[in-house]
Order: structure tokens, then sequence, then C-alpha cells
């Protein structure tokens, strides 16, 4: 933890900087880990998600709980957010959805956790529409999938009404 702008620029160099030449992976596992256990940084996330596109081929059981957590914060930060506007990493459903396409490439658990995340927020925070979390989750077929797909056509995904005007 540290100065956002320092944790930033140091998330920066990890995804490869201007020549988008991402560090290795084992080198900056730590960081992420550390990074990620600190104060939201909108920012910071962008570049964290540099880093989980250009190593998860490689490294998908180590990058998906992080994805995960990242989700996580991201959620957590705008449901408790009291300044106005809230940072909402750069489009916070764009970013968001481009962490769950990743996580639905891993396979069917970790997009039925990140999903499960979305549905647990959805009080607070409408990051997915429905459309978009059911696409998702059509991707798999197992009897967790079915369940969450099941809570989200029932409504109590939460909430419908506002599906239409959100994209995602």
């Amino acid at each position: 933890d540290g100065p956002s702008r320092f944790r930033t620029s140091l998330m920066w160099q990890m995804a490869g900087g201007a020549d988008d030449d991402p560090m290795d992976f084992t080198l900056i596992l730590p960081f992420l880990e550390s990074f990620l256990s600190g104060a939201y940084s909108g920012s910071g996330y962008i570049h964290f998600q540099r880093i989980c596109s250009a190593h998860i081929d490689g490294h998908a059981e180590e990058l998906c709980p992080l994805i995960l957590l990242a989700l996580r914060r991201l959620a957590e930060h705008i449901a408790t957010a009291t300044e106005q506007p809230v940072d909402r990493w750069d489009s916070a459903p764009h970013r968001f959805s481009e962490l769950l396409d990743i996580l639905t490439a891993q396979g069917e658990g970790s997009t039925c956790d990140a999903v499960a995340l979305v549905l647990e927020y959805r009080p607070w925070v409408m990051l997915l529409t429905n459309a978009n979390l059911l696409w998702h989750l059509s991707q798999h077929r197992s009897i967790r999938a079915d369940e969450l797909r099941a809570q989200i056509s029932s409504g109590t995904g939460q909430p419908a009404a506002d599906d239409a005007g959100l994209e995602g």
C-alpha cells in the first residue's frame, strides 16, 4: 500500500509501460497480490487488467483468484463510496465485463464465482446487465450455472427494470 500515483505507476511498469511488453509473471505476482490488498486505485486497475490479459494463458490458476478479488474490490468501492462522482474505474461496467470475459474463458467455476459476486452486490451496484450475466453463464452447462441463471431470470438477481438502459 502506498500513494495511489506510486501504485499506479508501478502497475503501469509491470504491465509493460508504453512498450506494452509485460514483465515476467513470477517476478510481479507478489506485487499484484499487494496491489489488490491496498486502497482502490482506478487507474491501477486498468493496468492490472492489462497484466491479466497478457498472462492468463500461462497463469490462470494464479490469476483467476486475483481477478475475483479485483472484481470484489471494485464492487466494494462503488457500493461504499461517499464521494461523488464515484471513481468507477473509467467506465466500470466495461472494465468489469472485460475481466469477466477473461474468467469465462477459464471455465465454469471462475465464471460462476464472478456472476455470484455481481449478484451479491446488486442491491448497491449495477455493474452488468442481466443479459450480459446470462450470456457469460450460457458458455457453461452445470448445476451451479443453471441455478445462477434461474436466480437472474426469476428477478432475485435484481434489478431487471433498469437493465434495458445499461450497457454491458
